[in-house]
C-alpha cells in the first residue's frame, strides 16, 4: 500500500507499508475427548516505502480443540513496534478459551506483557494486563443477547509500576427478530474510565436488501463531577444528551 493510496468508498487503516508474513502449523488428531491439537508459529515484518522497519512480530502458540465445542489457545508474542521514531521491544502472553452450545456460548481470555504508552511527546514502555469475558445467550430463536466485560490495567514500569489507568467496560448487545423484515436491537454500555453510561435502541424494517427504514432512540449519561465538578458536585450519573432519530434508505434500480 503506497503512501498516497486511498479509496473513496472504503476504509484503509494504514498506508505506506510493505508487509510480508509466514505461518506454519501442525495438527494431531487423537479424535477422543481431545479432538485435535497442535503448535503454530507466525512471523511478519512491515517496512515503509523508505525501507524503515516499523513492525516485527514473532508468535508461538498451541491450540487445543476438545469435545463439546471447547477450544483453548495459548500464545507468546515477541514484537518490535516503532512509534515516534523509537523502536520498542515487547513480550506479551495470551490465553483464550471458548465454549459454544445450543443456548449460547462462553468466551474468556487473559493477556499481559509490555505495551507502549502512546504519548506523541514522550512515549515509553509500560506493562499492561487485560481480561475479557463474553457470554452469549439464545434462549429462544428470535432473541439473541451478548454480554461482554473488558478490563485493561496499565502501569508505568519506570516508576515502581505506578498505576496509569484501570479501565473496565461492560457492554450488552441484544437483538429480537420479530419477522424476517422487522428487527429490534439494543446496545447498553458502561465505561469506568470516562464514567459514562449509554443506551441505544434501534428498530429496523427491511423491505429488501437495499431499502430499509430505521427508528432509534439514544440516551447518554456521565458522572456529574466528570462533566463539571463545580456545577455537579456528585458521583451520580447526569444525562448529557438524548435523541430520537429516523432514517430511510432506498435502493433505486435502473
Amino acid at each position: 500500500l503506497s503512501p498516497d493510496f486511498k479509496t473513496d468508498v472504503g476504509f484503509v487503516r494504514r498506508t505506506d507499508e510493505r508487509r510480508s508474513a509466514a505461518n506454519l502449523s501442525y495438527r494431531w488428531w487423537p479424535e477422543a475427548w481431545l479432538i485435535n491439537w497442535g503448535p503454530q508459529v507466525n512471523y511478519q515484518r512491515n517496512y515503509d516505502f523508505n525501507g524503515v522497519l516499523n513492525d516485527e512480530n514473532a508468535q508461538v502458540g498451541v491450540n487445543f480443540q476438545f469435545a463439546r465445542n471447547i477450544g483453548i489457545t495459548a500464545t507468546t508474542h515477541y514484537d518490535m513496534e516503532r512509534f515516534e521514531g523509537i523502536d520498542f521491544y515487547k513480550t506479551r502472553y495470551r490465553l483464550n478459551a471458548n465454549l459454544s452450545a445450543k443456548l449460547g456460548g462462553l468466551g474468556l481470555g487473559v493477556n499481559g506483557g509490555d505495551q507502549i504508552f502512546f504519548d506523541p511527546t514522550a512515549p515509553y514502555l509500560g506493562y499492561e494486563t487485560g481480561a475479557f469475558v463474553v457470554l452469549g445467550l439464545r434462549v429462544i430463536p428470535p432473541l439473541r443477547s451478548e454480554i461482554r466485560f473488558d478490563s485493561r490495567r496499565f502501569t508505568d514500569s519506570r516508576n515502581n509500576d505506578e498505576l496509569v489507568f484501570d479501565v473496565k467496560i461492560v457492554r450488552a448487545f441484544t437483538t429480537y427478530q420479530f419477522t424476517n423484515r422487522l428487527l429490534l436491537r439494543n446496545i447498553t454500555e458502561y465505561n469506568s474510565f470516562d464514567k459514562t453510561f449509554g443506551m441505544n435502541y434501534l428498530m429496523t424494517y427491511r423491505v429488501n436488501a437495499g431499502t430499509v427504514f430505521y427508528v432509534g432512540y439514544d440516551d447518554r449519561y456521565r458522572q456529574g463531577d466528570q462533566i463539571d465538578d463545580s456545577f455537579f458536585p456528585t458521583t451520580a450519573l447526569q444525562r448529557t444528551n438524548r435523541a430520537i432519530f429516523t432514517k430511510l434508505q432506498y435502493l433505486f434500480r435502473f
